[in-house]
Order: C-alpha cells, then structure tokens, then sequence
C-alpha cells in the first residue's frame, strides 16, 4: 500500500539524517513540509507516523533543521500526537525525542 511505501521510505531516510551535509540536501528538497503533508494526511496511521517522527528526530540533531523544524509547527504537530497517540510509545518516543532536540536548539533557548 502507499502508507507502506511511505513508511519505509521515512525508514530509509532515517538512516542518512544525521550524515553531515545532509541538512542542506533536505532544504533543497522540501524534505520536512513533504514529511509534515505525509504525517498530515495519514493521521491515524501509528506505523508511519513513527518512522516519520523518527526521521524528524535524526533531523532535529543538526540546528538548520532544527530551526525549519520549528518555523514549521513540529510544536503543533508533537502535541497533535500526544494526543492521538497517547497509548502508543512507539509514537510517542521519537515525538518525544524530536521535542527534547527542539528544546535543545538555540531557537527556543
């Protein structure tokens, strides 16, 4: 199905998020509002918005995403998934590591 291709795709991208010039390849691709539609549109897919959290979270360790991360509402979108997934850790963990690296960036401090 196309949740699963997405999911495996998030799965793939996860694993070259933290390489180090990856943030800029990301940028010029639109990678995290493309991720963010996918979250959007697949709302109560738990599978896919793990591994589409996962992947925000590796991204969130480099502070030019972070600070994307942040001017597109991963705030909102962290929140959005508590809520929704509040019986769920294997959502919950990496929403929960995306916020912790957020907090960490220069942008909120």
């Amino acid at each position: 199905s196309n949740v699963q291709v997405l999911e495996a795709l998030c799965c793939a991208m996860h694993n070259l998020a933290t390489a180090p010039t990856c943030w800029q390849e990301a940028r010029t691709h639109e990678v995290i509002p493309r991720i963010f539609e996918i979250v959007d549109k697949h709302p109560d897919e738990a599978d896919l918005q793990t591994a589409a959290f996962a992947l925000l979270w590796n991204f969130a360790v480099s502070i030019e995403m972070a600070h994307d991360l942040i001017n597109d509402r991963a705030f909102e979108r962290i929140a959005t998934a508590f809520k929704r997934f509040n019986d769920r850790p294997g959502v919950l963990a990496p929403a929960v590591g995306l916020m912790r690296n957020l907090l960490s960036s220069p942008d909120v401090g």
